[in-house]
């Protein structure tokens, strides 16, 4: 046998194999996915329910919220909340010890 066919045959042999690794995992997924969940019809009534209040009570309120009010205002609520997740930040430095971080961070409160 030539050293041609060889490689040849080699380069076949790891393109088989590397097929049947992908088909392996392939088949391994599709059996994992069809695992029994005693939640499922529970959890598919919760996100009818979810998305059926965005998208009818949540999304207008949100439309509205962008055309009528004006993007300095917006810009205000936003920094507002943005501020009261600094006391997040505050704790989670008091917590580690972060002192020096934590002095920092109380600046912006």
């Amino acid at each position: 046998m030539k050293i041609s066919s060889k490689i040849q045959a080699s380069k076949t042999l790891k393109q088989s194999a590397a097929l049947l690794l992908q088909f392996c995992v392939f088949v391994m997924s599709q059996a994992a996915a069809q695992t029994y969940d005693p939640w499922r019809e529970t959890n598919k009534r919760l996100f009818r329910l979810n998305d059926s209040f965005g998208k009818l009570i949540v999304r207008p309120i949100v439309a509205s919220y962008i055309l009528f009010m004006p993007r300095v205002a917006r810009q205000g609520i936003g920094n507002v909340f943005s501020n009261i997740d600094d006391i997040n930040v505050l704790v989670n430095d008091l917590l580690q010890l972060m002192l020096g971080a934590a002095l920092n961070d109380s600046g912006r409160l």
